[in-house]
């Protein structure tokens, strides 16, 4: 009573074959699969990078005192533009003579 297992040897060139068939029928699923693990990957580092908060309230508040201190109001140079713009109101709002109508026929 001899109960040998018979290995059978595969030939390199029938799993090449077989892997190659394989990819032929099945590679859209893939391409599938890995494109929508591509877009959730970089849709969880969208989302990270918008809505985490990476800064701690003492850097907030050095970044607020930082840009506080750095704008000042130039109350004159507002003023002057206030002065141009309702000049420019006014010219707009004149009534304008016209010489001639360069479309009409004389």
């Amino acid at each position: 009573m001899n109960t040998e297992k018979k290995i059978e040897k595969i030939a390199p060139k029938e799993i090449g074959k077989s892997l190659a068939n394989f990819w032929n029928n099945n590679f859209r699923i893939f391409f599938v699969i890995f494109f929508i693990i591509v877009l959730t990957i970089g849709g969880f580092f969208w989302y990270r990078n918008l809505y985490t908060d990476f800064w701690t309230q003492e850097q907030r508040n050095e970044y607020r005192q930082i840009k506080d201190e750095s704008v000042t109001f130039k109350k004159n140079e507002f003023l002057r533009t206030l002065e141009f713009l309702e000049v420019r109101e006014k010219a707009y709002k004149e009534d304008k003579f016209i010489s001639r109508d360069v479309f009409k026929k004389y």
